[in-house]
């Protein structure tokens, strides 16, 4: 129900004479504020809604951008982009390829 035609309704009710013409528009308005009542919670409860979808997204949003601006060393960013680990091969010294015997270790 429009504004204008809930301020007409009232006024024909205020100056209707006939008591089953005034019940009449009177039960309309009802019929009309009732549709509009169940359609305000209805929108009250998808706006809700979307508000809470809207922070649960700003949440995700603001963890993600703390997370590229961590910083990172120049090595766990050449594993991130490519996948290579490039750790450095200690090599063995002489002395390390046999034990107190004689042996190879």
């Amino acid at each position: 129900m429009e504004k204008q035609e809930f301020l007409d309704a009232m006024n024909n009710i205020g100056t209707c004479e006939d008591d089953v013409q005034r019940r009449e528009l009177i039960a309309s308005v009802i019929e009309g504020a009732s549709s509009d009542y169940d359609n305000l919670a209805t929108l009250t409860e998808t706006n809700q809604k979307l508000t809470d979808d809207m922070e649960t997204l700003r949440d995700a949003n603001m963890k993600l951008f703390l997370r590229v601006g961590e910083s990172k060393q120049s090595d766990e960013m050449k594993k991130d982009t490519t996948g290579i680990d490039n750790k450095e091969i200690q090599k063995k010294d002489f002395k390390d390829l046999f034990d107190e015997k004689g042996g190879i270790k």
